[in-house]
């Protein structure tokens, strides 16, 4: 199991951030965060350092 990486997944498409989470659990990932948009990402990194990889659409809207 990979319970210890910390992963976020941050777009802005609803389906997308289901389906990812979805998909890495299927490889033992277990400890991902899926966000929908710039702010709320920056607030979770903010308090919740330590991801270990991030995950996201380069072309999300408002993106910082």
């Amino acid at each position: 199991m990979n319970t210890a990486l910390k992963i976020l997944v941050l777009d802005d498409d609803k389906m997308f951030r289901a389906l990812v989470p979805r998909w890495l659990s299927q490889y033992g990932f277990t400890n991902v965060c899926a966000l929908g948009s710039c702010n709320e990402a920056l607030e979770r990194l903010a308090i919740h350092c330590g991801y270990h990889l991030v995950i996201t659409d380069f072309n999300i809207p408002h993106m910082c």
